[in-house]
């Protein structure tokens, strides 16, 4: 925003418009079970994988489920503390991770850490993009998953939507026949105050996480030092037991090309 006077004020109708929003996703998403199937969550940032997907874990491993994360970046350009080393900031996000995957039922053996850049996915050389999609590749084979979870595409943060096109190339460099569901972060906050428009929020389906939320909420506090930072109405989106999702349809629906050019299978939601 390029008035920074303005910025408290647009911040304020953001949190007062978010909880609108939000109810606006419900009424227009359909309820769906949790599956059965194994699943790997490829979060941009430490946090992304609980506040979007907790619930999701806790109710899958709570059955015996397989979940597997893979963290794009090293969380390094967090702004808990600017006298902070980035060094020591990735150490510190990496632990509370560890926690909160841990209070979620995944163990430590499967989680994974790429430790790319914070803040600066959409910056690779074609160098460095072509490795981070193998070896995002390399993680979605081994990990046996039949759902995958990337951020929405249009999630509004860079490096979540920079983190959906490289999932979607390691996705055809991989060559799986998993399912691939977008999950919302930033989505609805980060939209433009008064920004009403909906369009992106029709074909979500609805998990009901209201028997784990006690566990999600567990493991959102081990992230004591993202907290403090998270603007007005932002975490309350992730505490209301239920979470969001946008699956892409079976092969043989009308195709629609996606950010990283990749044709994606009659996707549903837009």
């Amino acid at each position: 925003m390029p008035y920074p006077r303005l910025r408290p004020l647009a911040a304020r109708i953001r949190a007062m418009q978010t909880p609108m929003l939000h109810n606006a996703l419900r009424r227009r998403s359909v309820g769906a079970p949790a599956t059965d199937q194994p699943a790997l969550v490829i979060a941009p940032h430490h946090d992304d994988e609980t506040f979007a997907c907790g619930g999701m874990i806790a109710l899958k491993r709570a059955a015996g489920i397989s979940v597997r994360v893979v963290f794009v970046t090293d969380g390094s350009a967090s702004h808990v503390d600017l006298k902070t080393h980035p060094d020591r900031v990735t150490a510190s996000r990496r632990e509370e991770a560890v926690r909160a995957c841990g209070i979620l039922g995944v163990g430590a053996g499967d989680l994974e850490f790429l430790d790319c850049p914070d803040g600066r996915l959409e910056e690779l050389s074609n160098v460095e993009r072509r490795d981070l999609v193998a070896r995002l590749a390399e993680t979605i084979r081994r990990s046996g998953a039949r759902e995958i979870y990337v951020p929405h595409h249009r999630d509004r943060h860079p490096d979540h939507e920079a983190t959906y096109a490289l999932a979607m190339d390691a996705l055809d460099l991989a060559g799986t026949a998993a399912e691939v569901l977008e999950y919302p972060v930033w989505l609805i906050w980060k939209r433009m105050p008064l920004d009403w428009s909906l369009r992106e929020l029709y074909g979500a389906e609805r998990l009901d996480v209201r028997e784990v939320q006690a566990v999600k909420d567990r493991a959102i506090g081990q992230y004591a030092s993202q907290l403090p930072t998270m603007p007005p109405g932002f975490v309350p989106q992730f505490v209301q037991g239920e979470e969001f999702f946008w699956r892409h349809a079976l092969p043989g629906a009308v195709l629609e090309a996606g950010p990283s050019g990749r044709q994606r299978d009659g996707y549903v939601g837009v």
